[in-house]
């Protein structure tokens, strides 16, 4: 028989693959977990029970519904609710009114375009993206004050220049204004063309124009921009890349003082960038035909296979993600500026991305795979001189499975990017590579039937704020919220347990001592779970007026739903007299509790035999709840012998629960 204690230090693997059991000899192993649930790493090594989601509001409809991010500064940041013709805004942690009503501004995207609409932020301007609809603009003068408008462009972009001297175009005057223009020895144009750009020569002396009406495809009226010099037909012209009858751009990211924008429906390979520091103007030569270096400029990937451009990241470089694999663009030296004659396009690696849109955390860029079950963490490697885009998901490659929908990045307080799965569980992944801490945590939000379906995150006064969609079954119907991620809780003695707030979909009283708590509307019909001043109370179901009534009153009150945080370690390697520990008989004897403001925790084999840590003491006050506990607590261990000797922790009450490490005392049979 062998005896043995060991320390797990940290948890910085996270919850990590059945497929790694047997990896005793990884170092990441001994700092890993089976099961991580309702727990977030923290950069230290220890693991913290998130705190609850407070509920905000009810989304304007059941339909799917997405959140955008609006950041014009830390103190200035929204969370957009982006449901089909709609917009409704919120910030500092509530919805905008206006007049008592939530502020709704319309817009015109259908319910199966949501998912596609892509954007990109510049000061006070949100510009969005699809496929089928002329790129538009969100812009913000006040709280209340939003408009949105087409994005309107000059001078391209446009497709090649006709090659064909056959082919020619005419316009039927030369002064400013609306025009015929008519083509010979071809058929042009389309109904669909109706706001596509067209540009017209001679080489020598290029004007421009926008189509306003479709007659025929030889003929269309158009709103001349340049003055052309000549009615004469002439071979010298180009339709725009843009229009209903290509396609729009899926996408678009600034880089280099240009805005670039890739993806049509006809040029899904290529990019167009405006004139520097002319956001809107892609004119690719001045009037007289010449190109200089800050003229709008495009450029198509070559390769031997479809690589429709997904997303672009700028950086040091532009990163071009596309469905087949990872591409950079800059100048032909890394200390030029990027023009029309010096571009450089360099494919890195072969992985393809997801429709999921990447983040940047420091200089390394995360994105979903293709098919949306491996992150990939894509950076520069000066032993190779190049890129490379590893697997972040190797070690915990279960708990992608059905793949991820959406991702955000919380850089404050933990650094932890954050997706949703496809079956409604919310993922979040501790990412600190310069304390090598990169490990998975899974969260089950409480109720019943919950699932979040969209998570993005803005910067807040202290923290990231993290918002999120959830479904919820309430009261026997299907609700969907819109509910933010509380701030992490600092009490600021052992006594302080009033910001406590670990329940979901919750909501906070703090006043003149109270029974009946109001308000309670969005939980009808649920049980919810109660903390009053510091102290949990008898759970309560919420009548048909949204009002619960306490045993006894109280001053600062938390309701929501009961979620439960869990934790199971790894199967300990202490050794034996005979080598391994693995697959022997023994048992634990005896546990070490290193806590932290911890407080309702309980311990065991399994989740149906588990003991509470004892907390009280003799000299506490029994008609309060006792003190947050930070310190060691060592207690005998109920567990019987078997082969796994794991030990599982449990937070089942509305309280705060950190555990930086485990000291489990083992014996081992022979």
């Amino acid at each position: 028989m062998a005896r043995a204690s060991i320390i797990q230090t940290n948890f910085t693997t996270g919850e990590m693959s059945p497929r790694l059991m047997s990896r005793v000899d990884v170092q990441k192993y001994q700092n890993g977990c089976e099961l991580l649930e309702n727990f977030l790493i923290m950069p230290h090594g220890g693991v913290i029970k998130r705190p609850g989601f407070r509920f905000i509001a009810a989304t304007k409809t059941a339909a799917d519904t997405w959140l955008i991010p609006f950041k014009f500064s830390t103190i200035q940041a929204y969370i957009i609710e982006f449901g089909a013709g709609y917009f409704r805004f919120f910030k500092d942690g509530g919805q905008i009114l206006s007049t008592g009503v939530p502020y709704e501004l319309a817009h015109t995207y259908t319910q199966d375009q949501l998912a596609n609409v892509k954007f990109v932020q510049s000061a006070d301007v949100l510009f969005m993206f699809h496929p089928q609809v002329k790129p538009k603009k969100l812009s913000r003068t006040g709280h209340t004050s939003w408009t949105f408008t087409d994005f309107e462009f000059k001078d391209g972009p446009y497709m090649d220049v006709n090659s064909d001297t056959a082919k020619k175009l005419a316009v039927s005057g030369t002064a400013v204004g609306s025009v015929t223009i008519t083509a010979t020895g071809h058929s042009p144009f389309a109904a669909t063309d109706v706001g596509r750009l067209v540009r017209i020569g001679p080489s020598t002396a290029w004007s421009w124009a926008v189509i306003t009406s479709f007659t025929s495809a030889t003929q269309v009226t158009a709103d001349l921009k340049v003055a052309a010099s000549s009615t004469s037909a002439t071979s010298d012209w180009r339709l725009g890349a843009w229009s209903d009858t290509t396609g729009w751009p899926s996408l678009a990211t600034f880089f280099e003082e240009r805005l670039w924008f890739a993806n049509t429906t006809q040029q899904p390979q290529t990019v167009w960038a405006t004139r520097s520091g002319d956001f809107n103007n892609f004119a690719p030569s001045d009037a007289a035909g010449k190109v200089l270096n800050d003229s709008g400029l495009n450029y198509t990937l070559s390769t031997d296979d479809v690589n429709s451009i997904r997303w672009m990241v700028p950086g040091k470089v532009l990163v071009i993600l596309t469905d087949s694999g990872e591409f950079t663009v800059s100048a032909s030296s890394l200390y030029e500026a990027i023009t029309p004659t010096n571009v450089r396009v360099i494919r890195e690696t072969a992985r393809g991305v997801a429709n999921v849109k990447p983040v940047l955390v420091d200089k390394n860029l995360l994105f979903w795979q293709r098919a949306r079950r491996k992150l990939r963490e894509y950076f520069y490697d000066f032993n190779v001189d190049g890129f490379r885009s590893n697997d972040a998901t190797i070690l915990s490659e279960h708990i992608t499975l059905g793949g991820m929908i959406n991702m955000d990045y919380q850089q404050e307080p933990h650094s932890i990017v954050w997706s949703t799965r496809a079956d409604g569980q919310l993922i979040g992944f501790t990412y600190n590579k310069e304390q090598e801490v990169l490990g998975w945590h899974r969260h089950i939000l409480g109720g019943a039937n919950a699932r979040v379906k969209h998570v993005s995150c803005i910067p807040g006064a202290d923290n990231d704020e993290l918002w999120v969609v959830t479904t919820r079954t309430i009261d026997g119907g299907t609700k969907q919220y819109i509910e933010r991620l509380d701030p992490e809780f600092y009490p600021s003695s052992s006594e302080d347990k009033d910001g406590a707030f670990f329940v979901d979909c919750g909501l906070s009283y703090s006043g003149a001592p109270i029974t009946l708590v109001s308000g309670l509307d969005h939980l009808k019909g649920e049980t919810v779970s109660i903390l009053g001043d510091g102290s949990v109370r008898a759970p309560k179901v919420v009548n048909s007026s949204g009002q619960i009534t306490l045993d006894r009153p109280a001053s600062v009150i938390h309701v929501g739903l009961a979620y439960i945080a869990k934790l199971r370690s790894i199967r300990y390697e202490a050794g034996g007299n005979e080598g391994t520990a693995q697959t022997k008989t023994g048992r634990v004897q005896r546990l070490g509790l290193r806590l932290l403001n911890t407080l309702g925790l309980k311990f065991g084999p399994s989740e149906d035999k588990l003991q509470e840590v004892q907390f009280r003491m003799g000299f506490h006050n029994m008609d309060q709840s006792p003190p947050l506990f930070t310190g060691d607590q060592v207690v005998n261990f109920p567990g019987d012998y078997d082969r796994s000797r794991q030990v599982t922790l449990v937070a089942d009450q509305p309280y705060p629960c950190t555990i930086t490490g485990l000291v489990p005392w083992m014996v081992v049979y022979e």
